[in-house]
């Protein structure tokens, strides 16, 4: 059987970024998911000006794809422009997207730092609101998992509409 694909979209420029990508690759691929990393798809790159162009294209890409689903990280006080950028082209070509916010700041019925552009797309019907209080690792672990399990849930309820 073909496994779903999805393009994981967010900021991947920083430590934290990344980490976070990674940690959330891994437990999307153990619900069953083949996951495209964007920071990893332009990995073999040293100079740092290809490597933007890269990234750039890449995202361009699979945002275009129907090939995948993509899920946005829409987390901070506006959602990074670039992943901005991906759900709008999404929108705009009508493909499935589901995004998810873990800022702790967020209220689903006072969301005040959620970018005003990005409410316009079926919100909130597309997005996870999902305040991370952790406090341990322990906590986050566990958060992680329970994070994994609403977008495999959120896939599965866009497939079925």
């Amino acid at each position: 059987m073909r496994k779903e694909k999805i393009y994981l979209a967010g900021p991947l420029f920083g430590l934290a970024d990344r980490a976070h990508n990674l940690r959330l690759q891994d437990l999307l691929v153990k619900l069953g998911y083949e996951v495209i990393l964007p920071q990893a798809e332009a990995a073999t790159i040293s100079d740092i000006r290809l490597y933007l162009q890269a990234v750039k294209n890449n995202c361009l890409e699979q945002a275009g794809s129907s090939e995948l689903i993509l899920v946005a990280n829409l987390d901070g006080p506006d959602a990074d422009s670039g992943t901005s950028s991906e759900v709008g082209v999404r929108q705009g070509l009508k493909l499935p997207w589901i995004g998810y916010r873990t800022d702790f700041r967020t209220d689903q019925n006072l969301e005040v730092g959620f970018n005003a552009m990005l409410q316009q797309f079926d919100y909130p019907e597309r997005i996870i609101i999902k305040p991370c209080f952790a406090k341990t690792k322990q906590e986050l672990d566990q958060f992680y998992v329970a994070l994994a399990i609403d977008i495999d849930g959120a896939i599965k309820s866009l497939k079925a509409s």
